[in-house]
Protein backbone atom coordinates (compact mmCIF):
# COMPACT_ATOMS: atom_id res chain seq x y z
CA UNK A 1 0.00 0.00 0.00
CA UNK A 2 2.56 2.26 0.87
CA UNK A 3 4.41 1.79 -2.51
CA UNK A 4 1.30 2.29 -4.02
CA UNK A 5 1.38 5.86 -2.62
CA UNK A 6 4.93 6.62 -3.53
CA UNK A 7 4.09 5.30 -7.15
CA UNK A 8 1.30 7.63 -7.36
CA UNK A 9 2.55 10.89 -6.20
CA UNK A 10 5.96 9.99 -8.31
CA UNK A 11 3.52 10.02 -11.20
CA UNK A 12 1.75 12.82 -10.42
CA UNK A 13 5.13 15.13 -9.98
CA UNK A 14 5.80 14.05 -13.31
CA UNK A 15 2.47 14.85 -15.18
CA UNK A 16 2.90 18.60 -13.33
CA UNK A 17 6.64 18.72 -14.85
CA UNK A 18 5.45 17.64 -17.71
CA UNK A 19 2.10 20.25 -18.21
CA UNK A 20 4.75 23.54 -17.29
CA UNK A 21 6.94 22.58 -20.05
CA UNK A 22 4.42 22.10 -22.62
CA UNK A 23 3.25 24.98 -24.93
CA UNK A 24 -0.09 25.26 -23.24
CA UNK A 25 -2.43 28.06 -24.59
CA UNK A 26 -2.78 29.11 -21.24
CA UNK A 27 1.77 30.39 -21.09
CA UNK A 28 2.52 33.98 -20.89
CA UNK A 29 4.93 35.55 -23.30
CA UNK A 30 6.88 37.85 -20.85
CA UNK A 31 8.31 39.35 -23.95
CA UNK A 32 5.27 40.92 -26.00
CA UNK A 33 4.39 44.35 -25.01
CA UNK A 34 1.26 45.74 -23.67
CA UNK A 35 -0.56 48.18 -24.77
CA UNK A 36 -1.75 50.11 -21.53
CA UNK A 37 -4.27 52.40 -23.68
CA UNK A 38 -6.47 49.31 -24.22
CA UNK A 39 -6.53 48.52 -20.79
CA UNK A 40 -9.15 50.17 -18.31
CA UNK A 41 -6.70 51.97 -15.59
CA UNK A 42 -9.49 54.30 -14.63
CA UNK A 43 -8.68 57.64 -13.27
CA UNK A 44 -4.98 56.81 -13.03
CA UNK A 45 -2.39 58.61 -14.31
CA UNK A 46 -0.42 55.49 -16.62
CA UNK A 47 2.19 58.36 -17.87
CA UNK A 48 5.97 57.53 -17.24
CA UNK A 49 7.89 59.42 -15.17
CA UNK A 50 11.17 59.86 -13.27
CA UNK A 51 10.91 60.24 -9.40
CA UNK A 52 14.02 61.91 -8.98
CA UNK A 53 15.72 62.74 -5.09
CA UNK A 54 14.21 64.48 -2.49
CA UNK A 55 16.05 67.80 -1.59
CA UNK A 56 16.06 69.73 1.44
CA UNK A 57 14.25 72.57 -0.27
CA UNK A 58 11.58 70.13 0.01
CA UNK A 59 11.90 68.63 3.17
CA UNK A 60 12.32 72.25 4.55
CA UNK A 61 8.58 72.82 2.80
CA UNK A 62 7.18 69.92 4.47
CA UNK A 63 8.06 71.31 7.77
CA UNK A 64 6.57 74.36 7.06
CA UNK A 65 3.26 72.35 6.73
CA UNK A 66 3.56 70.76 9.72
CA UNK A 67 2.98 73.50 11.37
CA UNK A 68 -0.20 73.70 10.60
CA UNK A 69 -0.87 70.25 12.46
CA UNK A 70 -0.14 73.23 15.69
CA UNK A 71 -1.52 76.77 14.76
CA UNK A 72 -4.86 77.62 15.82
CA UNK A 73 -7.45 79.05 12.48
CA UNK A 74 -7.93 82.95 12.80
CA UNK A 75 -11.32 81.57 13.83
CA UNK A 76 -10.51 79.65 16.45
CA UNK A 77 -8.56 82.80 18.32
CA UNK A 78 -11.46 84.96 17.38
CA UNK A 79 -14.66 83.69 15.94
CA UNK A 80 -15.64 87.14 14.17
CA UNK A 81 -12.71 85.68 11.58
CA UNK A 82 -14.83 83.05 9.96
CA UNK A 83 -14.33 84.35 6.23
CA UNK A 84 -10.75 83.22 4.82
CA UNK A 85 -8.55 85.98 3.16
CA UNK A 86 -7.06 86.50 -0.44
CA UNK A 87 -7.48 85.27 -3.74
CA UNK A 88 -7.12 82.27 -3.18
CA UNK A 89 -9.30 80.42 -0.36
CA UNK A 90 -8.43 76.88 -0.61
CA UNK A 91 -4.40 78.08 -0.77
CA UNK A 92 -2.47 76.37 2.22
CA UNK A 93 1.00 78.16 2.87
CA UNK A 94 3.71 76.48 3.72
CA UNK A 95 7.43 78.41 2.49
CA UNK A 96 10.81 78.90 2.69
CA UNK A 97 12.72 81.56 1.54
CA UNK A 98 10.05 83.69 -0.56
CA UNK A 99 7.39 84.27 2.11
CA UNK A 100 4.28 83.21 -0.09
CA UNK A 101 0.99 85.07 1.23
CA UNK A 102 2.75 87.61 3.53
CA UNK A 103 3.23 91.09 2.93
CA UNK A 104 7.14 90.85 4.38
CA UNK A 105 8.84 93.33 1.90
CA UNK A 106 12.02 90.79 1.35
CA UNK A 107 11.55 87.83 -1.29
CA UNK A 108 14.46 85.89 0.28
CA UNK A 109 14.63 85.81 3.88
CA UNK A 110 17.59 83.90 4.32
CA UNK A 111 19.70 86.39 2.78
CA UNK A 112 18.11 89.13 5.39
CA UNK A 113 18.10 86.96 8.40
CA UNK A 114 20.00 83.70 9.01
CA UNK A 115 18.58 80.27 10.32
CA UNK A 116 15.98 80.69 8.80
CA UNK A 117 14.35 77.48 7.50
CA UNK A 118 10.50 77.66 6.73
CA UNK A 119 7.52 79.45 7.69
CA UNK A 120 3.51 78.59 8.07
CA UNK A 121 0.44 81.74 7.14
CA UNK A 122 -2.52 81.24 8.63
CA UNK A 123 -5.55 84.30 7.78
CA UNK A 124 -9.06 85.27 8.25
CA UNK A 125 -11.29 88.70 7.43
CA UNK A 126 -14.51 89.36 9.61
CA UNK A 127 -16.75 90.05 6.56
CA UNK A 128 -16.66 88.53 2.60
CA UNK A 129 -16.42 92.04 1.64
CA UNK A 130 -13.06 93.26 1.95
CA UNK A 131 -13.32 96.78 1.62
CA UNK A 132 -15.62 96.50 5.16
CA UNK A 133 -13.65 93.73 6.39
CA UNK A 134 -10.87 93.46 9.39
CA UNK A 135 -8.09 91.17 8.09
CA UNK A 136 -5.73 89.06 10.00
CA UNK A 137 -2.66 87.53 9.02
CA UNK A 138 0.04 85.84 11.07
CA UNK A 139 3.09 83.82 10.01
CA UNK A 140 5.27 81.70 12.09
CA UNK A 141 8.91 80.98 11.07
CA UNK A 142 10.64 78.51 12.14
CA UNK A 143 14.88 78.77 12.89
CA UNK A 144 17.88 76.87 13.49
CA UNK A 145 17.41 77.83 17.49
CA UNK A 146 16.12 80.64 19.71
CA UNK A 147 19.06 82.62 19.01
CA UNK A 148 18.72 82.96 15.29
CA UNK A 149 14.84 83.31 15.67
CA UNK A 150 15.46 86.51 17.81
CA UNK A 151 18.10 88.02 15.56
CA UNK A 152 15.67 87.23 12.51
CA UNK A 153 12.91 89.05 14.17
CA UNK A 154 14.83 92.32 14.68
CA UNK A 155 16.50 92.10 11.00
CA UNK A 156 12.74 91.72 9.44
CA UNK A 157 11.21 94.19 11.74
CA UNK A 158 13.65 97.28 10.63
CA UNK A 159 13.29 95.55 7.44
CA UNK A 160 9.47 96.13 7.13
CA UNK A 161 9.53 99.07 9.11
CA UNK A 162 12.15 101.37 6.61
CA UNK A 163 9.93 99.93 3.53
CA UNK A 164 7.64 102.67 4.72
CA UNK A 165 7.76 106.69 5.78
CA UNK A 166 4.48 106.03 7.17
CA UNK A 167 5.28 103.52 9.80
CA UNK A 168 4.84 104.58 13.77
CA UNK A 169 6.37 102.66 16.36
CA UNK A 170 3.95 101.41 19.04
CA UNK A 171 3.55 98.40 21.81
CA UNK A 172 1.99 95.62 22.78
CA UNK A 173 0.57 95.49 26.51
CA UNK A 174 2.32 92.64 28.38
CA UNK A 175 4.55 92.24 25.04
CA UNK A 176 7.70 94.22 25.41
CA UNK A 177 10.21 92.12 23.33
CA UNK A 178 7.41 92.46 20.64
CA UNK A 179 8.51 95.07 17.73
CA UNK A 180 4.93 96.69 16.14
CA UNK A 181 4.28 99.67 14.11
CA UNK A 182 1.20 101.10 12.71
CA UNK A 183 0.58 102.71 9.84
CA UNK A 184 -2.31 105.51 10.63
CA UNK A 185 -3.84 106.24 7.24
CA UNK A 186 -4.33 102.25 6.34
CA UNK A 187 -5.38 101.50 10.03
CA UNK A 188 -2.94 98.35 9.56
CA UNK A 189 -0.28 97.01 12.05
CA UNK A 190 2.84 94.85 11.77
CA UNK A 191 4.38 92.99 14.85
CA UNK A 192 7.42 91.18 15.37
CA UNK A 193 7.64 88.23 17.90
CA UNK A 194 10.70 86.10 18.76
CA UNK A 195 9.39 82.76 20.74
CA UNK A 196 11.88 80.16 21.24
CA UNK A 197 12.79 78.73 17.93
CA UNK A 198 10.14 80.72 16.01
CA UNK A 199 9.00 84.37 14.82
CA UNK A 200 5.65 85.64 14.86
CA UNK A 201 5.23 88.13 11.93
CA UNK A 202 1.58 89.31 12.33
CA UNK A 203 -0.56 92.21 10.39
CA UNK A 204 -3.87 93.24 10.61
CA UNK A 205 -5.95 95.64 8.92
CA UNK A 206 -9.51 97.41 9.33
CA UNK A 207 -10.40 98.64 5.94
CA UNK A 208 -13.46 99.89 7.29
CA UNK A 209 -11.89 102.38 9.56
CA UNK A 210 -9.63 103.21 7.21
CA UNK A 211 -12.07 104.13 4.25
CA UNK A 212 -14.17 106.40 6.81
CA UNK A 213 -10.69 108.21 8.10
CA UNK A 214 -11.11 106.95 11.89
CA UNK A 215 -8.68 104.48 12.46
CA UNK A 216 -8.64 102.52 15.55
CA UNK A 217 -5.11 101.96 17.42
CA UNK A 218 -6.42 99.88 20.33
CA UNK A 219 -8.31 97.91 18.41
CA UNK A 220 -5.51 96.19 16.43
CA UNK A 221 -3.26 96.12 19.08
CA UNK A 222 -5.74 94.04 20.74
CA UNK A 223 -6.03 91.85 18.12
CA UNK A 224 -2.35 91.88 17.90
CA UNK A 225 -2.34 90.49 21.68
CA UNK A 226 -4.94 88.17 20.74
CA UNK A 227 -2.98 86.22 18.20
CA UNK A 228 0.25 86.56 19.90
CA UNK A 229 -0.99 84.81 22.92
CA UNK A 230 -2.91 81.99 21.47
CA UNK A 231 -0.56 80.85 19.73
CA UNK A 232 2.49 80.90 22.62
CA UNK A 233 2.25 78.61 24.97
CA UNK A 234 3.99 80.46 27.70
CA UNK A 235 1.47 83.13 27.57
CA UNK A 236 -1.43 80.40 28.50
CA UNK A 237 -2.36 78.00 31.42
CA UNK A 238 -0.49 74.63 30.13
CA UNK A 239 -1.40 71.34 32.00
CA UNK A 240 0.03 67.80 30.91
CA UNK A 241 -1.91 66.73 27.57
CA UNK A 242 -1.95 62.62 27.39
CA UNK A 243 -2.17 63.13 24.07
CA UNK A 244 0.72 64.31 23.32
CA UNK A 245 3.44 62.38 24.74
CA UNK A 246 5.73 60.50 22.65
CA UNK A 247 8.81 57.67 23.66
CA UNK A 248 10.84 59.29 26.13
CA UNK A 249 9.99 63.14 25.41
CA UNK A 250 7.11 65.01 26.94
CA UNK A 251 5.34 68.50 24.98
CA UNK A 252 3.13 70.28 26.93
CA UNK A 253 -0.30 70.83 25.64
CA UNK A 254 -2.80 73.19 26.86
CA UNK A 255 -6.66 72.73 28.02
CA UNK A 256 -8.76 75.98 28.57
CA UNK A 257 -11.84 77.22 30.05
CA UNK A 258 -14.60 77.03 27.82
CA UNK A 259 -15.33 81.00 28.68
CA UNK A 260 -11.61 81.56 27.39
CA UNK A 261 -11.96 81.52 23.86
CA UNK A 262 -8.55 79.87 23.26
CA UNK A 263 -8.20 76.84 21.46
CA UNK A 264 -5.50 73.83 22.48
CA UNK A 265 -3.35 74.48 20.00
CA UNK A 266 -0.23 76.51 19.81
CA UNK A 267 3.44 76.30 18.85
CA UNK A 268 4.90 73.71 20.99
CA UNK A 269 7.46 74.12 23.89
CA UNK A 270 10.65 72.82 24.08
CA UNK A 271 10.32 69.45 24.43
CA UNK A 272 12.49 67.22 27.02
CA UNK A 273 14.18 63.79 25.46
CA UNK A 274 15.12 63.10 21.85
CA UNK A 275 12.33 61.36 20.35
CA UNK A 276 9.25 63.80 19.10
CA UNK A 277 10.23 63.52 15.85
CA UNK A 278 6.04 64.74 14.78
CA UNK A 279 7.11 68.16 16.25
CA UNK A 280 7.97 70.88 13.71
CA UNK A 281 11.77 71.71 13.51
CA UNK A 282 12.64 68.47 14.90
CA UNK A 283 14.51 67.15 11.83
CA UNK A 284 16.59 70.43 11.44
Amino acid sequence: MRRAKILLAVGLAAALAAGCGSGSSHSVDATVPVDVSKLDVAGYNTTLTTIGKQDLNRSKVSEGQRLARVLPLMMEIDPRFKYQDGTDPSAVYGFTDDPIGTDLHTENISALSPGFITGFTVNGATDSHSTIATSAYYTVLLFTDSATASAGAKSLAANQFNHLQTNQPVGIDGHPDTQAFWRPADDEMDSFTAHSRYVIYATVTDYAMSDIGSPDLQELQTLTKKIIEAITPARRTPVPHPGLHRGTGTIRGTQHAAQQNVPDRGLPEEPTGGSLRRVPGRLF
